[in-house]
């Protein structure tokens, strides 16, 4: 009987076969010839290169990450759980990995200084040139020295330990090229002072900044002032937040170093914003997170088109419909969450002058007769879109499903679009 030979099998064939293997057999198939390294290859981009691939050594506390803990070891995502799986994985199919997490920093004392250089050498090695995004949960220590090579395709930088803009030793310009969003915690235990940041980012458009305790100098807010200052050409900001424990207002800086700003998005935690009410002048898209208590927004916009509110409790209060009567231009409302429907019957006097589409997204959804007089008394409303994660088509009666044009699910939510003058 002849003896069976895998390199004779039709290339179709392995590919099926291989799709059935996860990243660690792939990478054994890998290492034994050039044709199966080919095939292992293609088989691996397909199913996880649009993955997430989370470099966390076998020492790190997942306790004190809970986002590890929810990270799943599956396909496309992978967390190899050893040093030699981790390098293999890079060597091979480090050209062919989107997303990468790079975290150590809780027990770096732990790990040899040999292997993280290593790490940080292989990922600049073989993933500088494809990488798309880049999360930083970690102090680096050669990616950015004087001999580090650019990152020529990452358009999204995360990066969780801020003092990495301290200790480069080359401009993130020159590393990142040709970066378009940055996400930036900006804890008060980073300790990165203002002066550290001396250059902006020219190509970023989008920034992400989640603000943490404060100390008693507000470093973390002079450095994120000084990122502002420096990077005027900003179009959507996103700023997690608690005002009132800040001794220095960021909101008015917003105002006067990012004069391009067209979407802005605040979450506010347990404190109320107060103080001056601040006027933009370019954003036509704002999108307000509450999680508790009351808050004043204290923003008014002179371009206003669309406005974005989520309560995360049902405590969360907000003049909300006071804020909605006073942006003449507004025409896209979305309301995620209510908790309670009275939320919705108090906007509808101010919603009546000028909404042309409503989204209102719920854990379930709103009675028939609730539907209806959003339906009647908005008269200017041309479009309303309901989501939800629990949906039956009986439970509205027959004037409400007259109206709905279209239904869908999308992932695990159901949207319900319907059209007022619909008949």
């Amino acid at each position: 009987m002849e003896e069976s030979n895998l390199l004779r099998v039709n290339l179709d064939c392995k590919m099926k076969i291989f799709e059935y293997l996860g990243y660690r057999d792939l990478i054994s198939i890998a290492e034994t010839c050039k044709q199966l390294h080919a095939v292992a290859s293609d088989v691996f981009k397909r199913k996880f290169g649009k993955g997430k691939l989370a470099l966390c050594p076998e020492h790190l506390d997942e306790s004190s990450r809970p986002w590890i803990k929810s990270f799943e070891d599956e396909a496309p995502n992978m967390r190899p759980d050893t040093r030699l799986v981790i390098l293999k994985l890079l060597r091979h199919f480090g050209h062919l990995v989107s997303h990468i997490f790079l975290n150590y920093e809780k027990h770096i004392a732990i790990l040899p200084y040999s292997f993280r250089h290593h790490l940080e050498d292989y990922v600049a090695k073989y993933c500088s040139k494809t990488l798309s995004n880049l999360t930083l949960i970690v102090r680096p220590k050669v990616l950015f020295d004087d001999n580090a090579v650019p990152f020529t395709n990452v358009k999204s930088l995360e990066m969780c330990e801020s003092s990495s803009l301290s200790i480069a030793k080359v401009p993130f310009t020159e590393c990142f090229p040709n970066l378009h969003s940055l996400t930036w915690n900006a804890g008060s235990y980073n300790g990165l002072k203002a002066r550290s940041i001396k250059v902006g980012f020219p190509s970023v458009k989008h920034m992400i900044v989640s603000k943490g305790r404060c100390n008693e100098d507000c470093n973390s807010c002079a450095s994120i002032i000084k990122l502002w200052e420096l990077n005027p050409q900003l179009i959507e900001l996103e700023l997690h937040h608690d005002p009132d424990k800040c001794r220095i207002k960021l909101f008015p800086c917003i105002r006067d170093f990012l004069p391009n700003l067209q979407i802005f998005k605040v979450a506010v935690y347990e404190w109320p914003i107060s103080g001056e009410t601040i006027h933009f002048d370019s954003v036509v898209e704002f999108k307000l997170h509450l999680f508790r208590y009351c808050v004043i927004i204290p923003f008014t916009f002179a371009r206003l088109k669309s406005f974005c509110v989520t309560y995360y409790t049902k405590e969360a209060q907000s003049n909300v419909s006071d804020f909605i009567a006073k942006n003449e231009h507004l025409k896209t409302l979305h309301v995620y969450y209510t908790k309670d429907s009275s939320r919705l019957t108090e906007m509808v006097s101010v919603l009546s002058i000028r909404i042309e589409e409503l989204t209102i997204t719920d854990y379930v959804m709103l009675r028939s007769e609730v539907v209806l007089r959003l339906l009647t008394e908005i008269r200017s409303l041309k479009k309303l879109v309901l989501v939800a994660r629990r949906y039956n088509p009986s439970s509205f009666n027959s004037q409400v499903r007259a109206k709905i044009v279209n239904e869908e699910k999308c992932g695990e939510l159901f949207y319900v679009t319907l059209h007022p003058w619909n008949r």
